[in-house]
């Protein structure tokens, strides 16, 4: 009886000594303040932030962030001395619901965010934090809805949204961050159902309005955003204005 009760203190105190020793080995820094090995925070509520090393105070190998209910919402993997890092985010059941790069703390290259089935739901283009080239925004079963174009942080070029079949639903263009050009809506059998001009993110010229036959219903003639109410030939009232069409998302 003896034996077993010096056994259970022997135990509780090796544990209680390897508890010390851990904590003495985590959140240290060096003669010059520096961030070394593992650190480990929490919340205030005792769950666990985040823990990961560090080398010289910068980030190196996985960390592991947290949300203060204990779930594990971010895990990144850094390299090149803390200044890039993959990381992926994670919902309460930990599935991966976005993945990509960031470069000196900033977005970079290709992010993709998903679905609880792990099916992309968007993909989007960055350097350094700043949206450049072509995004996409998928159905559910993967099919392209909606393609947007950036450069240097604004809207540019192609601005494409297609019904579930494949159907272009609306075609336009961006300039510097505005509309410009030629602008269609579409029905779904493909015909046009609003077409008009923008010049600088302002209706210009003569817009039509068309029922799903191809037959012109409305013709409206704008200046500068502006409709010249003494130029509007009305054959049949619309329904739905052009403005709430253009900000429908696609297959809604």
């Amino acid at each position: 009886m003896k034996k077993s009760t010096h056994i259970c203190i022997l135990l509780t105190l090796l544990l209680c000594s390897s508890a010390i020793v851990a904590q003495s080995t985590t959140n240290q820094v060096d003669s010059k303040g520096r961030k070394q090995g593992l650190w480990r925070k929490n919340f205030e509520n005792g769950k666990p932030r985040y823990e990961g090393s560090f080398k010289d105070d910068q980030p190196e190998g996985v960390f592991r962030y947290y949300v203060d209910s204990g779930e594990l919402k971010m895990v990144s993997f850094f390299s090149n001395k803390g200044l890039r890092s993959y990381t992926k985010g994670l919902d309460n059941k930990g599935n991966i619901i976005s993945e990509g790069v960031f470069v000196d703390q900033k977005k970079d290259s290709v992010w993709t965010y998903y679905n609880e089935e792990h099916i992309p739901v968007s993909r989007e283009t960055y350097t350094l934090g700043k949206r450049i080239g072509s995004w996409y925004v998928y159905y559910p079963h993967g099919q392209v809805s909606e393609e947007m174009n950036y450069a240097n942080d604004e809207r540019h070029g192609p601005w494409i949204q297609y019904y579930e079949d494949g159907v272009k639903r609306l075609t336009a263009n961006y300039k510097d961050g505005m509309l410009h050009g030629k602008i269609a809506y579409n029905w779904a059998n493909g015909k046009p159902e609003l077409m008009g001009n923008y010049v600088d993110d302002l209706r210009q010229g003569t817009w039509y309005h068309f029922e799903e036959n191809g037959n012109i219903k409305e013709t409206e003639v704008f200046k500068d955003g502006v409709s010249d109410k003494l130029n509007i030939q009305k054959f049949e009232k619309l329904d739905v204005d052009e403005q709430k069409l253009l900000n429908t998302p696609p297959g809604q």
